[in-house]
C-alpha cells in the first residue's frame, strides 16, 4: 500500500478516535457519568487509538516528508475570502442547526478555523495560481470535515449497537433519510462530512498535480 493511502487511513483512525471522545463527552454532559454505562470503555480505548495513529502518522511523514515550496501566510484576498465564507458557513449551519443557537455558532467557528488552516496549508504547499490554491484549500476543508463526519458516523454506529442494536436500521433511516431523530450537533456534521469527503479527496488530488515543487521554486528563484 502506498504511503499516501496509509496516511489517509491513519488520519481516519485519528478522526474516529477523537470523535469517539467527543461523543462520550457530549453524553456525559447531557446525562451525567455512569460507571455502569456500556460506553465506559470509550475514554480508555479512544486515547490508545489516538496515540497509535499519531505515532503511525509521525513515522509515515518521516518516511515521506511533505515537500513544501511556499510560506505560512495569507494574503488580503484570502482574508476577504475567509470573511465571505464565514457568513456563508454561519447561514448554512443556522439553517441546519436552528434548534440550537449555540451549536450553529460552534460549527460556524469550527468551519472557519478549518478553512483558515486549509488556506495556510495551501500557501505553504505552493501553487502556481490562486484558482488552484483555492481549489486545494476548499478540498482540504471538505477533507477535514469528511474525516470528522466519518469518525462521528463510526462511533454513532457503535453507540447504536450498544444501546438499540435491534433498531439500528430504523434509527439510521430516521436520522439520515427521514430526518426525525438524533441530536443535531452530531447528526448534521455526520451528514455534511460523509457528503463532502469524496469531493474533498478528489479536489486535493487534482490540485496537487499542479503544485510547485521545491526544486522548481529554487530554479525559478535562481533564474530570477
Amino acid at each position: 500500500m502506498e504511503i499516501g493511502a496509509r496516511k489517509t487511513i491513519w488520519w481516519l483512525v485519528m478522526a474516529c478516535s477523537a470523535s469517539g471522545l467527543a461523543i462520550w463527552l457530549i453524553i456525559v454532559l447531557m446525562r451525567g457519568f455512569s460507571s455502569n454505562n456500556a460506553l465506559i470503555w470509550i475514554p480508555f480505548v479512544s486515547p490508545i487509538f489516538l496515540v497509535v495513529s499519531c505515532l503511525a502518522l509521525r513515522k509515515l511523514y518521516r518516511e515521506q516528508p511533505s515537500r513544501f515550496s511556499g510560506h505560512w501566510q495569507v494574503s488580503l484576498g484570502d482574508l476577504v475570502f475567509i470573511s465571505t465564507s464565514t457568513g456563508l458557513f454561519m447561514a448554512f449551519w443556522r439553517a441546519t442547526l436552528s434548534a440550537d443557537s449555540i451549536a450553529y455558532l460552534l460549527m460556524g467557528l469550527l468551519t472557519t478555523v478549518l478553512l483558515l488552516f486549509s488556506l495556510l496549508l495551501a500557501a505553504r504547499t505552493g501553487f502556481p495560481t490562486w484558482q488552484v490554491k483555492y481549489i486545494f484549500a476548499v478540498g482540504h476543508l471538505f477533507r477535514l470535515l469528511g474525516f470528522i463526519g466519518t469518525g462521528l458516523f463510526a462511533f454513532f454506529i457503535i453507540l447504536m449497537l450498544f444501546v438499540e442494536p435491534s433498531h439500528l436500521s430504523d434509527i439510521l433511516r430516521d436520522v439520515f433519510i427521514e430526518n426525525r431523530s438524533g441530536p443535531v450537533l452530531l447528526v448534521w456534521p455526520m451528514r455534511v462530512g460523509l457528503a463532502v469527503l469524496i469531493p474533498g479527496l478528489l479536489m486535493c488530488e487534482l490540485s496537487l498535480r499542479y503544485r510547485i515543487l521545491p526544486e522548481e521554486r529554487q530554479e525559478s528563484d535562481a533564474s530570477a
